[in-house]
């Protein structure tokens, strides 16, 4: 015999990070950079906003500050036999 299961996890977990940047950036350009980031508490990346094709010149530093854990909620059911 065999058993079918759907298990689903949702999890709201927050990380956090500090942007410092010589321009101006959207948020769209924001989640660009944190989107290379290390998510080593504390570890920093440096680098050149043009490297990411944003128009517009000057460095940039992305801090990863930590992680909130948050609740979670599960689903599981069983679809067949």
């Amino acid at each position: 015999m065999k058993f079918n299961y759907k298990f689903e996890e949702t999890s709201t977990d927050t990380r956090h990070f500090l942007i410092e940047s010589e321009v101006d950036l959207t948020e769209d350009e924001a989640r660009l950079l944190i989107s290379d980031a290390s998510l080593t508490d504390n570890d920093s990346s440096l680098g050149d906003i043009n490297d990411w094709d944003i128009e517009r010149k000057g460095s940039y530093k992305v801090t990863f500050k930590g992680t909130e854990y948050g609740d979670s909620q599960s689903y599981f059911e069983e679809v067949s036999k």
